[in-house]
């Protein structure tokens, strides 16, 4: 298990104590928490709910704000929020396990699992531990460890709406290390690690025909004009199926923390942190990294993108082809 900050231990308080009626505390926290998902996962689901259509597939890399992104337009009565399906094919049920195992691929039983979960047919205590909707109408999918099958699922789903979250891979990188979600003792080995992971998957996903009409997202963009990108990926949802129009935008709360803002510090404050204290070092491996891999167009030494995603993705596809 990687090395642990100082930040960790205090809001994992229950890795270092030995209290036994604080442990008592914990387990009655924890089965009032898996009672609540339990009953999460009883809904009543409308007559034509369960066209791939009215799905919408948040695929991103983890701690991108997938969570934040898939409860906010979950907020919206009738639309159910399916939690990490992929995550069923290996039990990838804790931030360090998910993290260090390895993702899932093509071919493997994680597609299958997360095409049920964009038809409407999976329910249970972990994909239901978020969702709010007790009649359901629509879904809001997210998976933080299916990039790598997300063309194969869309080619299994066509008519579900993929959105591709992206966040800067520094951010990302930087946050999985805090976290301790690395295997390797260095720091800097695990930022290393985490934004070659990060660019190798990106590529990969830009440039796979099969995800052609999907529709990319930028974090930075999506914190500093929410409900601007909202009412965008909502209209992109609408061309699958009209019944996402009935979301509310204006209603939508964009300044909620996500039920996986485990650090608890706000988002622009804590990204600003992390710039400030990259080392020369992690701040030359990241953009020698983003060029080699052809991304310096979009992310470079600043925390925000350059240019519109879905305008690069586009560009980068055709340099490629």
């Amino acid at each position: 298990m990687g090395a642990r900050s100082a930040e960790f231990w205090h809001n994992w308080p229950v890795a270092r104590t030995f209290n036994p009626l604080q442990r008592l505390k914990w387990r009655w926290r924890y089965s009032v928490k898996q009672t609540r998902r339990y009953g999460r996962s009883w809904f009543l689901a409308m007559p034509g709910s369960k066209n791939p259509s009215r799905s919408l597939w948040i695929c991103s890399w983890q701690r991108s704000g997938s969570t934040w992104l898939a409860e906010m337009l979950s907020e919206s009565s009738g639309t159910r929020l399916i939690y990490e399906p992929a995550n069923l094919f290996d039990c990838a049920f804790d931030g360090v396990a998910a993290a260090q195992l390895a993702l899932p691929h093509e071919g493997s039983a994680a597609s299958d699992v997360v095409a049920s979960a964009l038809r409407g047919t999976l329910r249970g205590e972990w994909v239901d531990q978020l969702n709010r909707a007790h009649v359901v109408r629509r879904r809001v999918v997210k998976d933080v460890r299916a990039l790598a099958l997300a063309g194969e699922v869309h080619e299994m789903v066509p008519d579900a709406a993929v959105i591709v979250l992206l966040r800067h891979p520094i951010a990302v990188a930087r946050s999985v290390v805090e976290l301790g979600w690395t295997e390797l003792e260095s720091h800097n080995d695990g930022f290393q690690r985490e934004m070659t992971r990060w660019c190798e998957a990106h590529v990969r996903a830009f440039t796979d025909p099969r995800l052609f009409d999907a529709y990319f997202v930028d974090y930075g963009t999506l914190r500093s004009e929410p409900h601007r990108e909202l009412a965008n990926i909502v209209s992109f949802a609408a061309r699958y199926d009209t019944t996402w129009r009935a979301v509310q935008i204006e209603r939508i709360d964009a300044t909620r923390s996500s039920s996986t803002n485990f650090r608890g510090s706000s988002t622009a404050s804590r990204t600003e942190v992390e710039w400030e204290s990259l080392s020369p070092e992690q701040l030359d491996f990241a953009t020698a990294t983003l060029e080699s891999f052809g991304l310096s167009g979009l992310y470079g030494a600043a925390p925000q993108s350059k240019v519109d995603v879905n305008e690069f993705v586009a560009d980068f596809r055709h340099t490629r082809a």
